[in-house]
């Protein structure tokens, strides 16, 4: 009966507060390495590896452009996604190197 109220409960607090709160995750460092989609690497479609000092493995949404268009292994990007394993990029930014 406990395990039945805490479930009872738990489902109207999600229910009736609308929306869940949503926490964004803030990654910069270094591109290491470009991974392909799910057969071959972790995510979904394809991504990056992120190193020091915020590192995390991101998907790149399809058909967006990024500053100076260098997605590539060895140039810096700082932005937001969604969590720190394969979370979908929100924003990010990278140098032009």
């Amino acid at each position: 009966m406990r395990k039945f109220a805490i479930i009872a409960v738990t489902l109207v607090a999600l229910f009736s507060f609308g929306r869940t709160a949503f926490a964004f995750y803030f990654f910069g460092g270094r591109i290491l390495n470009i991974l392909a989609p799910y057969p071959a690497g972790p995510c979904h479609s394809k991504s990056i590896v992120v190193g020091p000092p915020n590192p995390g493995i991101f998907v790149l949404p399809a058909g967006k452009l990024y500053s100076f268009f260098s997605v590539r292994p060895g140039v810096n990007v700082l932005g937001t996604a969604s969590g720190f394993s394969c979370g979908t990029i929100f924003y990010m930014g990278t140098s032009f190197k």
